[in-house]
C-alpha cells in the first residue's frame, strides 16, 4: 500500500512539474511576442533574448524532470513560478508601454477655447448674459472658431445672440468698456495679448469670464506648408547642392527629419491652443548622429503662414494651432518641418522627473525665487528645470538668454533619453509621462530610432543655436496695436539654415 501511495504521489508531482513547464513556455512565448511587437529591440538583442528564454525553459525542465530529487524539484517549481509571474508582469508592462507610445504618437485634436467676457464689475451670470446681451466679436481674426462657439452657445441656451463685429482686438475691447456692447466673445488666447499692447497693459485683469465654449479640431499635419514657395521635394531650398540634400534624406542607413519642439504657456489642457513660448526645431540625422537645435525667440517678427504676408510675433502662431507654428518656421528656415512635439508647463516637469532629472549647462550664476544656479552643469529635477527655462529677468539679454537656457535643457534631455539604460526602459518612461506631451512622430519611426540606437550605440553630436534680432515697436498681425517685437538679424537666420543643411547633407554640425 505504501509503495502504491508513493507511486501516486510521484505521478502527481510529475504532472505538476510538466504543467509548470508548459506555463513557463507559454509565459515566455507571450512575452517574446510582446517584445517583437514593440519593434524596439534590434536583431542581435532579440536573438540574445530568445537564447535566454530557451535556457530558462531548459533549466526548469532539468530541475523538475525527476520529482525524486526533492530539493532540486522544489527549486524548479519555485523557479517556474517566478518565471511565470515575472514574464506575465513583463508582458503587461510591454503591451501597456506600446499602447502608451501609440497613444502619444496618434493624431490629436486641438481645442480653441472661446470665452464670453464681461467687465469684472458686471455681476450677471452666464444665463442672463446669453439671453439679453449684445456681443462684440472680431470681424475677421479667428472668425471660424468664433462662429462655431456662438452656434454652441445658441444651442445650449436656446437663444440667438445679437453680435457686433469689430476690426481688431483693441477696438473690440474699447467697444466693451465704452458700453457699445455688453460682452465680448473671443478666443481666450487673445486675452493674454492685451497686456502686451501699448496702452492696454493690465486689461486682462479687468475682464471676467462667464462662459467657455470648446471648439475641437483635428490636427492635420501636412508636409509642405501652406504659403511656402519654391519648396522642392528635396525638402531644403537655398543650398548650393540640392542633389546632396536629396541623397541625405533618402539614405538607407538612417532617418533625416525636422521636428518642432513647442512649449505652450499654459498649465491647462495640452490640447488647448495657446501662445508658443518655446519654439525650437530639431533637425535630426540618425545615420550620422547629428542634431541641430535651432531656437527662435518668441517675439521674432515674421510672417505667419495664415497672415497673407503680414508679420506677427512668432509666439502668436500657437493661437492658430501647431500646424501654423510648423508652417511659419518652415517658411522662415526653408525646410519642411515634418513632425511636432508639444508640451505644456506641467508636462515639462513630469518629463524631466520621469527621466530622473537632467544635467543642464548654465552660462551664468543666478538665482530665481526658489532656486540658485551656478555657472556650469547643474542637476535639475522638473520644478528646478522649469524655473531655469522660464527665467529672463536675471539676464541683461532677457529673452535671448532664456532661449539659450531652453536649448540647454532640451540638449540635456536628448542626451539622457538616448542613454542605453533609458532606452531599455523606454516604454516605462512613456507610461510615466502619458498625458504630459504629444507628438506626431509615428510610432514606427520612434521605435526605429530606439532600435537603431540600441543596435549601434554611439555618441550624438547635438549642437544648439539661437537666432537673434533687434527690438522694435510694430503692429503685429494678431494685435492691431503697437507692441514690442524682435526684428530678425538675417545673418543669424542664414546661420541656422546652414546648420540644417549640414544635418541633411551628412556633415558634422558646427555652430557659427
Amino acid at each position: 500500500m505504501a509503495s502504491r501511495r508513493r507511486v501516486r504521489r510521484r505521478g502527481a508531482d510529475w504532472f505538476i512539474g510538466r504543467l509548470m513547464l508548459v506555463l513557463c513556455i507559454f509565459a515566455e512565448f507571450v512575452f517574446a511576442v510582446a517584445v517583437i511587437s514593440s519593434k524596439l529591440l534590434p536583431l542581435k538583442l532579440l536573438l540574445l533574448l530568445v537564447a535566454a528564454l530557451l535556457l530558462l525553459v531548459l533549466l526548469v525542465l532539468l530541475l523538475t524532470w525527476n520529482p525524486r530529487y526533492r530539493v532540486r524539484y522544489i527549486l524548479g517549481l519555485i523557479l517556474s513560478l517566478v518565471v511565470c509571474v515575472v514574464f506575465a508582469a513583463g508582458t503587461f508592462f510591454v503591451f501597456k508601454g506600446i499602447s502608451t507610445a501609440k497613444n502619444v504618437t496618434t493624431t490629436k485634436v486641438e481645442t480653441a477655447a472661446v470665452g464670453i467676457y464681461v467687465p469684472i464689475e458686471d455681476a450677471n451670470d452666464c444665463s442672463s448674459v446669453a439671453a439679453s446681451y449684445t456681443y462684440g466679436i472680431l470681424a475677421e481674426q479667428d472668425r471660424e472658431n468664433t462662429d462655431e462657439a456662438i452656434a454652441q452657445i445658441n444651442s445650449e441656451f436656446g437663444v440667438s445672440l445679437s453680435v457686433r463685429a469689430y476690426d481688431g482686438l483693441p477696438r473690440l475691447v474699447d467697444g466693451l468698456f465704452n458700453h457699445e456692447v455688453d460682452a465680448i466673445i473671443v478666443n481666450s488666447a487673445y486675452i493674454g495679448l492685451l497686456d502686451e499692447m501699448e496702452g492696454y497693459e493690465g486689461t486682462s485683469k479687468k475682464l471676467r469670464e462667464v462662459h467657455m465654449a470648446k471648439v475641437e479640431r483635428e490636427v492635420e499635419v501636412t508636409i509642405t506648408p501652406e504659403g511656402q514657395e519654391n519648396v522642392p521635394e528635396d525638402r531644403l531650398t537655398g543650398v548650393t547642392d540640392i542633389n546632396a540634400v536629396s541623397d541625405a534624406v533618402d539614405t538607407p542607413d538612417g532617418l533625416t527629419f525636422t521636428m518642432l519642439i513647442s512649449g505652450i504657456d499654459t498649465r491647462g489642457e495640452l490640447a488647448d491652443r495657446s501662445r508658443s513660448d518655446v519654439n525650437i526645431i530639431a533637425s535630426v540625422n540618425t545615420a550620422t548622429r547629428q542634431v541641430a537645435l535651432i531656437s527662435t525667440p518668441r517675439d521674432f517678427y515674421v510672417p505667419l503662414s495664415i497672415s497673407g504676408g503680414a508679420r506677427d510675433k512668432l509666439t502668436h502662431a500657437g493661437i492658430y494651432g501647431v500646424q501654423v507654428c510648423m508652417d511659419t518656421l518652415a517658411m522662415l528656415y526653408n525646410v519642411n518641418v515634418d513632425y511636432y512635439f508639444r508640451v505644456n508647463f506641467w508636462g515639462f516637469e513630469d518629463i524631466i522627473d520621469a527621466l530622473g532629472g537632467v544635467d543642464a549647462y548654465s552660462d551664468y550664476s543666478f538665482s530665481t525665487e526658489n532656486y540658485s544656479f551656478s555657472e556650469g552643469f547643474n542637476y535639475m529635477d522638473g520644478a528646478k528645470a522649469l524655473e531655469f527655462v522660464r527665467e529672463r529677468y536675471a539676464f541683461a539679454s532677457g529673452d535671448r538668454q532664456r532661449g539659450k537656457n531652453q536649448l540647454a535643457v532640451i540638449k540635456a534631455c536628448f542626451n539622457k533619453a538616448l542613454s542605453p539604460d533609458m532606452l531599455m526602459n523606454y516604454t516605462g518612461v512613456l507610461d510615466a509621462v502619458e498625458g504630459s506631451f504629444e507628438t506626431s512622430l509615428p510610432y514606427d519611426t520612434l521605435s526605429a530610432i530606439v532600435r537603431d540606437q540600441l543596435d549601434k550605440g554611439g555618441e550624438w553630436n547635438i549642437v544648439s543655436y539661437s537666432v537673434d534680432g533687434y527690438g522694435d515697436s510694430q503692429i503685429p498681425y494678431s494685435m492691431s496695436q503697437y507692441a514690442y517685437v524682435m526684428v530678425p538679424y538675417e545673418d543669424t537666420v542664414e546661420n541656422a539654415k546652414n546648420m540644417i543643411y549640414q544635418v541633411y547633407t551628412g556633415q558634422t554640425v558646427t555652430a557659427p
